[in-house]
């Protein structure tokens, strides 16, 4: 029988103060040294009210009923219940003022008085090794004090609790420890105990009078008990067993009590863990009881409701429960998972496996590969039920599948023969067919045409040219012109290159010479799609570059060498030379459906973007024409003075600026304010979002995430009083009924969201950022790794979202051929994906091995996805390296990927985003590939919300003009970039974090192994000045020789002069990129220790770092769980991606009801998940003359009564020789909202005032 059956209910565990050492004095300064002052273990006394009030909130909706199973996760009021802040001193409360404050100024006199709180240990040995250590008592060998306490408990007289089967004697001021090769005799908490593993005591064993010090006495059993329910904590009830009383088969064990001062720090958090473990079972033994299996999620809140209805009047409890500082205890749990399930098992294993949360959180497999297919004969099947897919091998590594569409583009990449196409079944290729057919996807042939242009006719050719013909001309020269347009050769382009035009105007001279202004046609070579090979070799895009300027020279007679025909709104089944179905956008770099409004160029700027403002608009202002800093205000009036602009604002405070009270309020927080303003309308730099609440309700996503995507949030108002004070009130969101608020994220319902298929979703921080905007939800996702599918399950409702686990080559192939369970065409609305980036990134040293081909070649699973599914929108992510700038431009996966896209016929755009300019505290550059169903609203380019932190330009990219693909700009922003130091200022100095668990901060731990000799070599860089390493101490003089010797021999690539081993963070900067693996000895990206604490980051500062929110759960191993975090993108860029997702897809980002959109053509209402019509007549447009509303007989919205083009011959002079070059950038209406223009202000009823700034 289990020793732990047995044990008797011992006294609850102390908590009083620990230690308190005096005030020792510096030699002859008069400056004070103060030792930390330890409260008690599980913080300050806790208010019986308080916690009763909190217990009544958690069980509120349960009213009589007596079970759990009804309760719903929702039934817990977060912001009505406990006040955990009031409840206790949450740990490292005030830390983050005191790494500021630590160097003593050097303006201070010496005689003033500095404190300085240093820890009371640091040890990680026990004292007993070193040097001069003497024993607190008397020392000898285990088997002498088991005689002589044997001896002293039989003349003591009657035994306490004879009759049992064991006897225990008391150990103090122990010290617990190992002793492996890596970390000799090094200090270690008690959860760390495995059943294999051998720790060691050191301490004082006792019983009465009769004390015995004992020194590396070996143990691996430690027996705990007061399990059940009518025990509130495990208390004193924790023992050790020795070897030497288990191989004697002696029931003699060893009762912890007070640990020593150094082990103090190790085992305070496991009095807590073990607490827990308590909790834990005794709710699984519960549920057992009622036939109901424990899954992760009943740990979000009814396990809380459970252990507070049970102990809630225990004052032991109430310090436990209050130091976790929350109700949900998921990440507790699994940070501890290993320690509570040897607990559960070694109770009773059939009750331990009886739980599906085991199966979520310590064996991992609740999510199975379900991708294995039962035709053999393209898939095998290995004994542990994965693909082994051994008849489509390649060089070790398995093929990828591919759609033949993809296959045709990509087989000439170097990892083309790793590509497997497959080709759709009868049945989904039905299934497509009803897609394309009733969405705005048009189906794509199976062959390439290609145009070929008239022959030219000399004079009679040039006169019969009319506004609205196409015609093509010799690209300038670049001897002889200024042009930046460079010919590039491609093996999949022909030889042969001209450009065409749309002509606008002809201009005649006195002498009959003719010259035309023409909007380009660009080629895809033209574009980003760049050297790369692309469907459609008869495909052109208009553009917004034309001649129309006078700086800019015209297209000559001479030069013209052909007119061609052109089916406009075409598709590549055609009769004609060309077709032209999208618009290019030069400036932004990407594609939009074809308007009739594209092909009228208007110089004075007509079809200018502007964003209309109304009275009642939250916007943000630049009040200072050299700040870069905006304003908070809400649009009152417009009025005109002396021809002037103005419009009347009120001020929205930051509340934090203003209210004393609330000084750590989040930064987007505003105050409705009585103060007004006037200035000019021009100064008004665009829309933001703000929304009130009642000061007591939960702040959601986005108003919740501290002013990313220009989302604010209200709960309190400016009240000036009659005396003339001001004082800060909750407001009524009802009564602010001037302001127009964003948009409400509870009203938007399930139906109204596209439907996501999440692929490479590793943990989940994308697909749920891209879901916090509000018009996402996933459906489905898919990762080949077992650790990111259980964690991003572990953070989704239950019952929404299907995860796939196995390749995304097996489930295509599935999806291909019709398999069960995948979604079939018509079902996923939105397709996201990061695939694997070592196949790209600068830090994979060997680009060329198989694994990384492999890696690269899922690019074109990605693609194919897209040409399978034609969802409405779709974003791909990667690192910026996955564009080719100068060199390798032939094998560019990314221009190659976009020519894929593009040639499917979607409006495509490039996104080149950082991580700070939307809040996250990390320098984490990275490429996105965004695009949209033709004719459906495009998405805006997220405009970025905090400042950009001293760092230097960059660009993407290379086109053949010479211009990049997009590039890193400094803009006004309403925030300042978030700094490492702000991010993690709240959590707790944990010192060299060897104690392995934070209680309150379940993460904040270490995911590495932290050797004494690394461990030396991080506390000896410097932490002043900010962001030292080993190179800049040694190399910078600050390093002595002996120091130096705890390092690695000079000639390696770590101790180099450019070398950023053991290198700090700067606080006062972004965290570096995080990656997969923390390495502080890393040359390259070893600038990960903290800034004055001698440790490297933790998972949970991490966490900080990539925007993963506190209460998300990360499941496996500590280092598994920092490489899911690596792995992600960053959660403010996501957000700021699916708050333009939104807005695209519902039309408005205020709280109104979302607008239809149409199709570019066949204008059908897009509602919720009804696909949508082509934008496309039914008949092709062959122009070869003029253009008017009746030949292109197409119907669509914003349809102008005037002819698109109107023939003009014009009268000139002889063009000078100034004008040496032809293609320049127009100003060009399109139907989404350009970056970084300045507004046109509209006055409430719509009339458009004078263009500003």
């Amino acid at each position: 029988m289990d020793r732990r059956a047995h044990l008797s209910n011992g006294q609850r565990a102390s908590y009083s103060t620990i230690y308190r050492q005096e005030v020792a004095n510096l030699e002859s300064a008069s400056s004070r040294l103060l030792l930390c002052d330890d409260t008690e273990i599980y913080g300050s006394h806790v208010d019986v009210d308080s916690f009763e009030t909190h217990a009544r909130t958690l069980s509120r909706s349960l009213s009589s009923a007596s079970e759990l199973e009804d309760v719903d996760d929702g039934d817990v009021l977060t912001a009505g219940g406990l006040d955990l802040e009031a409840l206790h001193d949450k740990p490292g409360e005030e830390t983050s003022s005191d790494t500021e404050e630590l160097p003593l100024p050097s303006h201070v006199p010496f005689s003033t008085n500095v404190e300085v709180r240093i820890p009371v240990s640091t040890l990680t040995q026990p004292r007993s090794l070193f040097e001069g250590a003497e024993p607190p008592a008397p020392q000898v060998t285990e088997a002498k004090a088991l005689a002589v306490l044997l001896d002293a408990l039989k003349s003591g007289g009657p035994i306490e609790g004879e009759g049992e089967d064991f006897l225990e004697f008391e150990l103090d001021d122990f010290s617990i420890y190992i002793d492996a090769p890596q970390y000799p005799n090094e200090l270690r908490p008690l959860q760390h105990l495995n059943k294999a593993d051998r720790f060691f005591f050191d301490g004082i064993l006792s019983m009465g009078d009769t004390r015995l010090y004992l020194k590396r006495i070996p143990f691996r059993e430690l027996p705990v008990g007061n399990y059940g329910d009518e025990h509130h904590a495990v208390g004193d009830q924790i023992w050790v067993r020795s070897i030497l009383n288990e191989r004697l088969k002696q029931e003699i064990y060893y009762k912890l009590k007070s640990p020593s001062v150094e082990y103090a720090r190790y085992h305070t958090p496991f009095l807590w863990i073990a607490d827990l473990a308590k909790h834990v079972i005794d709710y699984c033994e519960h549920l057992r009881t009622i036939d109901r299996r424990a899954v992760l999620y009943d740990f979000k809140s009814r396990f809380s409701i459970f252990i507070l209805r049970k102990h809630r009047k225990s004052e032991a409890f109430r310090k436990w429960y209050s130091a976790h500082g929350d109700d949900d205890f998921r990440g507790a749990i699994v940070a501890n998972i290993n320690y509570i399930w040897r607990e559960a098992y070694g109770l009773d294993p059939k009750s331990a496996t009886y739980h599906l949360f085991w199966k979520e959180t310590k064996l991992l497999d609740q999510y199975r590969s379900n991708l294995v297919f039962a035709d053999k004969s393209s898939d095998g099947e290995g004994r542990d039920g994965t693909p082994s897919r051994k008849a489509t091998q390649t060089q070790g590594v398995p093929k990828t599948t591919v759609t033949p569409y993809i296959h045709g583009l990509f087989r000439h990449m170097s990892f083309g023969n790793i590509l497997e196409s497959v080709k759709l079944s009868t049945e989904v290729k039905k299934s497509q067919e009803a897609v394309i057919n009733h969405s705005t996807a048009r189906s794509i042939p199976s062959q390439m045409d290609s145009g070929k242009r008239r022959s030219s006719c000399g004079k009679a050719l040039v006169e019969s040219i009319k506004c609205g013909d196409v015609v093509s001309t010799s690209p300038d020269d670049a001897k002889r012109t200024t042009t930046r347009w460079k010919i590039e050769t491609s093996v999949h382009h022909d030889d042969e290159y001209v450009w065409y035009g749309l002509v606008q105007q002809i201009h005649q001279t006195a002498r009959g010479k003719r010259s035309f202004d023409v909007i380009w046609m660009y080629h895809p070579r033209d574009t980003p799609c760049a050297k790369m090979k692309y469907p459609w070799k008869n495909e052109l895009f208009l553009s917004d570059n034309c001649t129309c300027h006078s700086d800019v020279a015209k297209v000559r007679e001479e030069d013209i060498i052909s007119t061609h025909t052109v089916d406009w709104f075409g598709t590549p089944p055609t009769s004609a030379n060309l077709f032209v179905r999208q618009t290019y956008l030069c400036d932004e770099q990407r594609w939009v459906t074809l308007q009739h409004e594209h092909m009228k160029c208007e110089s004075r700027g007509l079809f200018r973007q502007s964003e209309e403002f109304e009275v009642g608009d939250a916007v943000l202002v630049q009040t200072q024409s050299k700040s870069l800093d905006l304003e908070n205000f809400m649009v009152e009036e417009f009025f005109t003075k002396e021809t002037k602009k103005f419009v009347r604002l009120r001020r929205l405070l930051r509340r934090r600026l203003v209210d004393p009270s609330a000084p750590k309020s989040p930064p987007n927080e505003l105050v409705y304010s009585e103060r007004v303003v006037e200035i000019e309308a021009k100064c008004i730099s665009r829309r933001c979002l703000v929304r009130a609440f009642h000061s007591d309700e939960r702040i959601p996503a986005p108003y919740d995430r501290n002013g990313t995507g220009d989302a604010f949030f209200i709960t309190h108002r400016e009240l000036v009083t009659g005396d003339g004070k001001t004082k800060f009130v909750p407001v009524d969101p009802d009564a602010l009924r001037l302001l127009r608020q964003g948009f409400n994220p509870n009203r938007t319902t399930k139906s109204e969201r596209l439907r996501g298929l999440d692929l490479f979703c590793g943990g989940g921080n994308f697909g749920r950022g891209l879901e916090d905007g509000g018009a996402i939800e996933m459906r489905w996702a898919n990762d080949i790794w077992g650790e990111a599918i259980h964690t991003y399950m572990a953070n989704t409702t239950p019952g929404i979202c299907t995860p796939f686990l196995g390749s995304v080559d097996d489930l295509l192939r599935r999806a291909l051929l019709g398999g069960k369970k995948t979604p079939r065409p018509g079902e996923v609305d939105f397709i996201s994906g990061g695939s694997p980036c070592p196949g790209f990134s600068s830090l994979t040293h060997d680009k060329t091995t198989d694994k990384q081909r492999k890696n690269q070649s899922l690019v074109a699973s990605f693609a194919s996805y897209v040409d399978l599914y034609r969802p409405h929108y779709g974003l791909l992510e990667n690192v910026v390296q996955m564009v080719q700038s100068k060199h390798n431009r032939d094998e560019c996966v990314f221009s190659q990927l976009v020519s894929a896209i593009v040639g499917l016929g979607y409006q495509t755009q490039i996104l080149f985003l950082d991580a700070w300019s939307f809040g996250a505290p990390q320098s984490r550059s990275r490429v996105f590939l965004m695009f949209t169903a033709p004719g459906l609203r495009v998405p805006k380019a997220p405009i970025p919300t905090h400042s950009r932190p001293d760092v230097p330009r960059r660009k993407l990219g290379l086109m053949s003009n010479g211009q990049s693909f997009g590039q890193r700009e400094h803009l006004p922003t309403p925030f300042k970039f978030v700094s490492a130091m702000e991010a993690t200022g709240d959590l707790p100095d944990i010192q060299d974090s060897k104690a392995d668990y934070c209680v309150g901060f379940p993460d904040h731990r270490l995911a590495m192994g932290y050797t004494p000799t690394l461990r030396k070599q991080v506390q000896h860089i410097p932490a002043r000045p900010w962001g030292m390493n080993f190179s800049k101490a040694y190399y910078g003089g600050f390093m002595d020789e002996s120091t130096r010797q705890l390092y690695p021999i000079q000639g390696k690539s770590r101790v180099s002069k450019i070398s950023r081993a053991w290198g700090r963070i700067e606080p006062k900067t972004v965290f570096p990129t995080i990656t997969t693996t923390c390495c502080p000895a890393d040359a390259r990206v070893g600038q990960l220790n903290h800034w004055y604490q001698p440790r490297p980051i933790t998972i949970l500062e991490a966490r900080r770092a990539q925007g993963f929110l506190d209460s998300e759960v990360l499941v496996g191993s500590a280092l598994n769980q920092y490489r899911i975090v690596g792995n992600s993108v960053a959660r403010q860029v996501a957000l700021a991606l699916g708050l333009a997702i939104r807005e695209a897809w519902f039309g408005t980002m205020l709280d109104e009801k979302p607008i239809p959109q149409r199709a570019a053509a066949n204008n059908y209402i897009i509602t919720k998940n009804i696909e949508t019509g082509l934008g496309a007549p039914s008949d092709p447009i062959h122009l070869n003359s003029s253009l008017d509303e009746q030949s292109a007989g197409v119907s669509e919205p914003l349809a102008r009564e005037t002819p698109l083009t109107t023939p003009a011959i014009s009268d000139m002079s002889e063009r000078t020789g100034s004008e040496t070059r032809r293609k320049r950038t127009s100003t060009f209406y399109v139907e989404v909202v350009a970056k970084r223009r300045r507004p046109t202000i509209v006055k409430l009823g719509g009339e458009s005032s004078d263009e500003l700034g």
